[in-house]
């Protein structure tokens, strides 16, 4: 849940930095988790060069996202300084956006399982050749609001998608995980 938005100020913010600066960051304190979001725009996905991606000679699109979300805990605050407690890592460059600027938000984040992990896991789903979005699919492990996690020493055989981070999901560790398709899916797939 967004509280209170302010926008970055900064013509260049460098990944790997841990210091930005807002236009207003009076309502920003220390301790606080703020949720940076950087504009998806035509400019920044032709520099990525993910404006002319191919798949099977067939034209593909960017999976659809406006703006990148990060979030981090506040170390610090210095009048409109922000120093944040854990790098950036991703550049914010404003030549690329547009005129839309990144923004930083104080978050209320709630939900979320702490300290939980999977481990010595095998997972193992049918063998059979599937079309994605016709066919039912067997997912492996998802892994959705988990904070301080772990996924280790888990095996997982012909399963659609096996491992998935998805939303509110932050420092994970994902290791000797091995995914064994013995029968591969008919039709691309997903991004």
């Amino acid at each position: 849940k967004k509280l209170n938005t302010t926008t970055i100020t900064d013509e260049y913010v460098p990944s790997g930095t841990m210091q930005i600066h807002v236009s207003d960051a009076s309502k920003i304190h220390p301790g606080d988790t703020v949720q940076i979001a950087k504009p998806v725009t035509a400019a920044w996905l032709k520099f990525m060069g993910m404006d002319t991606l191919t798949r099977d000679g067939k034209s593909e699109k960017w999976v659809g996202v406006s703006e990148l979300l990060v979030r981090r805990k506040v170390a610090s605050v210095m009048g409109n300084t922000i120093a944040l407690a854990v790098p950036l890592t991703d550049d914010i460059d404003s030549k690329f956006l547009a005129g839309t600027p990144a923004t930083v938000a104080t978050v209320d984040v709630s939900g979320q399982i702490s300290e939980d992990g999977i481990e010595m896991l095998r997972i193992v789903a049918p063998q059979r050749a599937i079309a994605l979005g016709k066919d039912p699919e067997f997912d492996g492990i998802v892994m959705k609001n988990v904070v301080d996690g772990w996924i280790r020493n888990v095996n997982l055989e012909n399963t659609t998608n096996s491992v998935d981070v998805a939303s509110g999901t932050e420092r994970i560790t994902v290791t000797q995980v091995d995914v064994l398709q013995r029968v591969p899916v008919t039709t691309p797939a997903k991004p």
